[in-house]
């Protein structure tokens, strides 16, 4: 195994690949790290053949990270799942073991599940939350990760809010292309003049797409949500109209500001990006994870949902789920298992039902 540890790229743009590129070199730098750290200590510990010894053992014990044809010590998802998962684990004759240590493994496990396998484009503000919990880690275990992801971190908060625009595009040594021919007129349709179908929206918390209305609505003290005149848009509102306005605003957009479309479709600015928040009727029943995640981690222990920071406990909301899970939850209540093979919607809780406060 080599002991050269990857360098952190910086994303030149909030794009998806720009921010996966943040994203994966971060994570695999700091597998590296991990893998030369345990390395060095375990290969005296243990035996040159340590890591062999413990695939072999996991394997058999059918543990889900060493079931693949091929393991990799600087893999950082079996170094953390080995490390917060299994108390006999070689990583905690390395790492301190300290609840809070284990407590950001599972973290940080568990969001690389979450990029890995959610449909949806990460934000700037999700990578930079993944690196603060990047950098968590690393000062709890002494770790250079701590110092060199902070570059990252002010790459992507200068990202979000405009400061960094980005460098240069390079420059081609290509000839110009050829003008594109002229567009012909489009053919004459039987739509009314001035109506155009809706254009299609993303998942609820995704980035807005299609013109964004001028009209911006606010929420009252007293929880209604008005436009600038102060006339309530409830009547407009199907449902749980409560709830809907909750869910709305849980994201805290900008200015405690909405706007809503002609198709029902409200949206607002959340870290520096149009987002879509929610609907005025239903929500599509397609979606299992509606809005945005909240700044919470549990796992399912001894048959309860425990919260990984505080070590408060309640009941599972009617569901059977396996010891292990780590679960996250969004600001519409959906209840969402992470693991090494996906994610999905376990359940779907309130505000009432669910720890007090985590929802708002």
């Amino acid at each position: 195994m080599s002991d050269v540890i990857r360098p952190i790229e910086l994303p030149e743009s909030k794009s998806y690949g720009e921010l996966m590129k943040g994203f994966f070199t971060l994570w695999r730098s700091l597998g590296d790290e991990l893998a030369a750290v345990a390395s060095e200590t375990l290969e005296l510990v243990r035996g040159p053949h340590w890591f062999q010894d413990l695939v072999a053992k996991r394997k058999e014990q059918k543990a889900p990270p060493f079931q693949g044809w091929h393991q990799d010590p600087r893999d950082l998802s079996i170094i953390l799942g080995d490390y917060a998962r299994e108390y006999d684990s070689p990583y905690r004759q390395v790492l301190s073991g300290t609840p809070a240590s284990t407590a950001a493994a599972k973290k940080l496990q568990s969001t690389r599940n979450l990029w890995v396998h959610a449909t949806e484009d990460p934000s700037a503000a999700e990578l930079r939350d993944f690196v603060k919990l990047v950098v968590e880690f690393g000062k709890l275990e002494n770790l250079s990760i701590a110092g060199r992801a902070v570059p990252l971190g002010k790459r992507l908060e200068r990202l979000i809010t405009g400061q960094y625009q980005g460098g240069r595009a390079p420059q081609s040594s290509a000839p110009p292309a050829a003008a594109a021919p002229p567009i012909p007129p489009a053919s004459p349709t039987t739509d009314t003049p001035g109506e155009s179908a809706p254009p299609p929206r993303p998942r609820i918390g995704g980035l807005w797409v299609g013109p964004i209305p001028p009209e911006r609505y606010t929420r009252t003290r007293f929880g209604d949500v008005v436009d600038a005149e102060g006339k309530s848009v409830t009547s407009r509102v199907s449902g749980d109209v409560e709830e809907r306005y909750r869910a709305w605003f849980a994201a805290h957009p900008l200015d405690d500001r909405v706007w809503i479309a002609e198709d029902g479709a409200v949206g607002g600015y959340v870290a520096g990006d149009a987002r879509l928040l929610g609907w005025t009727e239903a929500d599509p029943a397609d979606e299992w994870a509606r809005g945005f995640y909240t700044p919470h981690w549990y796992e399912v222990i001894a048959g309860r949902i425990v919260d990984i920071d505080t070590g408060a406990s309640r009941d599972l909301p009617g569901v059977d789920i396996a010891d292990g899970t780590i679960l996250r939850v969004t600001t519409y209540g959906d209840l969402i298992a992470l693991d090494d093979s996906g994610n999905g919607r376990v359940a779907v809780v309130t505000p009432a039902t669910w720890f007090p406060g985590h929802l708002g």
